[in-house]
């Protein structure tokens, strides 16, 4: 909580599922990201988005991982709250884990695709995190790669044992 509370708003985002959505009042359409929502108010979404947006957050009403992946991987965010099930959350997280990038997570009620619930206000009380520290440090695992491969050209381990034998 407290490495996200130090993350501006910003550089957050936020993942909604569209379960969440009245599937028989909804008027939202789908891109290429996800569901757009036309805030009908039939469902818990538009509430959820204005509220984040009208913070700073990023949000993104999707399934699965690969925008999420994408977003990750080009730097676009420095942190992650999703909202989901366990098994769409673990499959999320481990994505992040692997590029260093923190996040919270607020599981559904109940599983299933259709007319599923969340705690409403743990997940506002975590959207509204922050902390006067700033959040000043991120792994850039591309230019770390580069580095690490760098120590370990021919050349260069030549270069250490020389230095290292001649001591």
């Amino acid at each position: 909580k407290n490495t996200v509370a130090s993350i501006p708003f910003e550089r957050r985002l936020l993942l909604i599922p569209q379960c969440l959505r009245n599937p028989v009042k909804c008027k939202a359409r789908f891109d290429g990201f996800g569901l757009i929502c036309e805030k009908c108010g039939s469902c818990k979404i538009q509430k959820i988005q204005s509220f984040a947006e009208d913070s700073g957050y990023v949000v993104l009403i999707a399934e699965g991982i690969a925008i999420v992946k994408k977003l990750i991987e080009g730097g676009k965010v420095d942190c992650v709250i999703g909202i989901g099930c366990i098994s769409a959350l673990e499959k999320i997280f481990g994505e992040m884990s692997s590029h260093a990038i923190p996040g919270l997570a607020v599981p559904l009620n109940m599983d299933g695709c259709i007319n599923t619930d969340l705690d409403d206000e743990w997940l506002f009380e975590l959207l509204s995190l922050k902390s006067e520290n700033n959040w000043s440090w991120r792994v850039e695992i591309e230019s770390l790669k580069n580095e690490i491969r760098e120590l370990f050209l021919f050349d260069n381990i030549v270069a250490l044992f020389e230095t290292t034998l001649s001591e």
